[in-house]
């Protein structure tokens, strides 16, 4: 799909929203190599939301395997950067603070 989009110049940039953190990496890796549109990076807070009792169940422990997933949306945005993503952001339970967090590390 992203490459179909390409050239299209009524789309400015291609992402992923509301998906885990340890989604993020491999899903704009593949996205960069499909298109040359920036990259837009929206993750959730690694929490799961059960739409059966409405809750939201928190995060797993960070990167239980050790394959280098982010803890964090601070720490995964640097690497969000280096593969293309122009736009991060976060969407479902992230916070002003952790956006705040991801400024700060990009500035740094």
């Amino acid at each position: 799909m992203a490459t179909l989009l390409d050239g299209e110049a009524t789309v400015a940039a291609v992402g992923v929203n509301c998906v885990p953190l340890e989604l993020v990496t491999p899903a704009l890796a593949a996205l960069g190599a499909a298109t040359s549109k920036p990259l837009v990076a929206y993750p959730n807070s690694g929490e799961t939301y059960d739409p059966v009792t409405k809750t939201w169940s928190p995060a797993p422990p960070s990167d239980p395997a050790g394959l280098g997933h982010p803890a964090n949306l601070a720490e995964g945005s640097a690497t969000w950067q280096d593969l293309g993503a122009r736009i991060i952001g976060g969407c479902c339970r992230t916070t002003p603070g952790d956006i705040a967090a991801v400024a700060e590390r990009l500035r740094a």
